[in-house]
């Protein structure tokens, strides 16, 4: 058995407004702050084997990180496809493993937060999966929100 410490953000204290988190604050000890406001209609999330979908909010961000340790950052490699806003599509690059350079983007969503990190959500999940394999299946699987 390891033993040490395990870093742990309990989401709940944070739904209503995460990029005041202390995490994502963009001060020198965050992990930066949310990405430059971008006016957008939200994502649209197919869940996969049904034709459901799960509607979010636009967040409070959506541009580049500009404040915090990841200020600025550069980032190379894909991604393969991101999710377009107010689609169900994704985008692509022409070769997920070329040199792609771009910014690192980020937008926090209250909506999101609120309906999928609430104490109750986070709970659940810890006190009713007590493996990590059973905790990683659910904790990515789309399921219905708790408040």
């Amino acid at each position: 058995m390891r033993s040490g410490n395990l870093p742990y953000w309990e989401w709940g204290y944070d739904v209503n407004s995460p990029r005041n988190s202390p995490v994502f604050d963009g001060s020198d000890t965050s992990l930066g702050g949310d990405g430059n406001a971008v006016a957008h209609p939200g994502l649209i999330l197919s869940q996969p084997g049904s034709t459901a979908t799960i509607n979010l909010a636009p967040g409070t961000g959506g541009g580049c990180v500009t404040t915090g340790p990841f200020a600025n950052m550069i980032t190379r490699l894909g991604p393969a496809a991101l999710p377009v806003y107010g689609s169900t599509n994704f985008s692509s690059v022409a070769n997920p493993l070329g040199n792609n350079a771009r910014c690192l983007k980020r937008d926090l969503n209250p909506d999101a937060a609120k309906r999928f990190t609430s104490f109750r959500n986070t709970t659940e999940l810890i006190l009713q999966n007590n493996n990590i394999e059973l905790f990683q299946a659910v904790l990515v699987s789309p399921r219905p929100s708790c408040s």
